[in-house]
């Protein structure tokens, strides 16, 4: 059987992609809705704080979703239905809620840290 084997930059992007898929997984498997959604401390981020306390940065795939979700989360519980690596190695997390047409995908960018 072969080892899966990586270097530097790579082995970190490994090893922050397995830390992320620890966190998000019980939140989806338990179906946590996130509570509150603010302004990240990077351009384009989002701190996106789930209902267990979890906090995860985050960032839109498609320009407007997180206000999207902002205005879904006054109305109605979302959930997070699922956590997969895309293809370009970012991990990302779909949620949905009561009436929705489409998944939401939002990329996460880490775990939160003070600013």
């Amino acid at each position: 059987m072969a080892a899966l084997v990586t270097h530097g930059a790579e082995a970190d992007e490994v090893r922050v992609a397995l830390l992320l898929a620890s966190v998000l997984r019980p939140l989806v498997r338990r179906s946590v809705p996130p509570r509150l959604v603010e302004a990240g401390p990077a351009v384009r981020s989002a701190r996106l704080h789930f209902a267990d306390g979890t906090t995860v940065l985050v960032r839109s795939l498609r320009p407007g979703d997180l206000t999207a979700l902002a205005v879904v989360m006054r109305r109605c519980s979302a959930k997070p239905v699922s956590c997969t690596m895309a293809p370009d190695g970012s991990t990302q997390l779909r949620l949905v809620w009561p009436g929705g047409q489409r998944p939401l995908a939002l990329q996460v960018l880490g775990l939160d840290q003070p600013d």
